[in-house]
C-alpha cells in the first residue's frame, strides 16, 4: 500500500478546505471593509463640504482670496481628495486646487485641469456658500478611490499570504499527524489482512488508541485467532478422518471425473503393492488396467449420482483376488470413490466347501453303486 498517497490525498483535501475557508473569510472581510471604508470616505467628504461652506463665508465676503486658498489647501491634506474648487455665484471658477498623478498639490486656475480631476474621481459633491440669504458661491469637492483600491488589493495580498503561511505551517504538521496516528495504523491493518490472505493466522495487529481503527484491529485479531483455532480443528478432524480411512480393511480409492487418483488408502497400497505417493495424481485406468472393466459403472455413477454395487468380482491386482466393489459419487467434489472389500479368503473357503461337498456327493454315489 502506498501510504504516502493516502497522506497526500488527506492533506490535499484539508488544504483545499483551508483555502476555501480563508477565501470565504477574506471575501466577506473584503466586502465588509469596502463598504465601511466607502461609507467613511463619503461621510468625510460630506463633513468637509459642510465645514468648507461655513469656513469660507467670511473670506469670500471679504474677498480674501489668500485665506480662501489657505483653507482649501489645508483640506487637500486628505489624500483621497483629488480637487477642491470654489465657483462664484455666477458659476465661474474662482479658485481651485488639484492633486496631480505624482501626489503633488497644485493651484489650478483653469477649469480644464479641474475637469481632468473630475474624470478621475468616483465621487463629486457640491455645496453652496451663503451669508444670510445671499449666495456667495459653490464648493466642489472631488474624491478618488485610488488609495482605497490599493488598500483592498493589499488586503487581498495579505489574505493570500496568510493562507499560504497557514498552509505552509499546517501541511507538514498534518502530514506528520495523519501519517503517525492514521495512515500508519491503516497500513498495519492492511499488512495484517495481507498476512491473513497468506494463511498466517498467527498475525497480531498492534492496537493503539481507542477509536474506530483500534476496533477494526481488535476485530481482525479476534478473527485471526478464530480462524487459527478453526484451522487447528480442521487439521485435527482431517487427521482423524485420515486415520479412519487409513485404518479401514477395505481398499479406498477416490478419483476425479477424469479418473485421476486423489486418495489412496493404506489398504489400497498394501493390496496393490503401489505406494500412495506413486499412485496419487496418476490415472486409475493406466495405473491399474483391470479397473477399465468398470468404466461404464464409473460413468453411470457420475451421470445418475447413484451408488453401484458389484459383488464377488475377480480382479487381478497383485494376483487374482475377489472383491465386493462399491462405486459411489462424491457430491461436493464431483468425484467417485471405489471401495473394494477383499473377500478372497471367503471365496477360497467357499471353494473348498464346494469341493468337499462334491467329494461327499461322489462318495455317497459310489457307495450306493457298490
Amino acid at each position: 500500500m502506498n501510504k504516502n498517497l493516502i497522506s497526500r490525498k488527506i492533506i490535499t483535501i484539508i488544504a483545499v478546505i483551508i483555502v476555501f475557508i480563508m477565501t470565504a473569510w477574506g471575501g466577506v472581510s473584503f466586502f465588509l471593509e469596502r463598504k465601511t471604508l466607502y461609507s467613511s470616505i463619503n461621510e468625510t467628504a460630506n463633513r468637509t463640504t459642510e465645514r468648507l461652506s461655513d469656513s469660507l463665508v467670511f473670506p469670500m465676503w471679504n474677498l480674501d482670496d489668500e485665506q480662501v486658498d489657505k483653507i482649501l489647501l489645508s483640506e487637500m491634506a486628505d489624500r483621497n481628495f483629488t480637487a477642491i474648487s470654489v465657483m462664484d455665484k455666477s458659476g465661474l471658477l474662482h479658485t481651485s486646487w488639484i492633486r496631480i498623478a505624482e501626489g503633488k498639490i497644485i493651484h489650478a486656475p483653469e477649469k480644464a485641469l479641474l475637469r481632468d480631476a473630475e474624470k478621475e474621481s468616483f465621487l463629486g459633491l457640491k455645496k453652496e456658500i451663503f451669508k444670510g440669504n445671499e449666495n456667495l458661491g459653490t464648493i466642489e469637492l472631488y474624491v478618488t478611490d485610488y488609495y482605497l483600491k490599493q488598500h483592498f488589493w493589499n488586503t487581498v495580498a495579505k489574505i493570500g499570504l496568510q493562507t499560504m503561511l497557514i498552509i505552509g505551517l499546517l501541511v507538514p504538521l498534518l502530514f506528520i499527524f495523519f501519517n503517525k496516528y492514521i495512515v500508519q495504523r491503516i497500513a498495519n491493518i492492511i499488512n495484517g489482512i495481507e498476512e491473513l490472505k497468506n494463511r498466517n493466522y498467527a498475525v497480531s495487529i498492534d492496537i493503539a488508541g481507542n477509536d474506530e481503527l483500534s476496533d477494526i484491529a481488535i476485530n481482525i485479531n479476534n478473527m485471526a485467532k478464530a480462524i487459527k483455532e478453526r484451522e487447528q480443528q480442521l487439521i485435527s478432524l482431517q487427521q482423524y478422518l485420515s486415520n479412519i480411512v487409513g485404518s479401514m480393511p477395505s481398499m479406498l480409492i477416490s478419483v476425479n471425473p477424469g479418473g485421476v487418483i486423489k486418495h489412496w488408502n493404506a489398504n489400497a497400497a498394501q493390496s496393490s503393492g503401489i505406494d500412495a505417493s506413486e499412485a496419487i495424481g496418476k490415472n486409475l485406468w493406466e495405473l491399474l488396467p483391470a479397473f477399465k472393466n468398470y468404466w461404464e459403472h464409473f460413468e453411470r455413477a457420475i451421470e445418475t449420482n447413484s451408488h453401484v454395487y458389484i459383488p464377488r468380482e475377480a480382479l487381478n491386482i497383485a494376483g487374482e483376488k475377489y472383491f465386493n466393489i462399491s462405486i459411489f459419487p462424491l457430491t461436493a467434489s464431483k468425484g467417485i470413490v471405489f471401495m473394494l472389500n477383499d473377500i478372497t479368503e471367503i471365496e477360497r473357503k467357499d471353494e473348498q466347501v464346494r469341493h468337499m461337498q462334491k467329494a461327499n456327493m461322489l462318495g455317497t454315489l459310489a457307495g450306493g453303486l457298490a
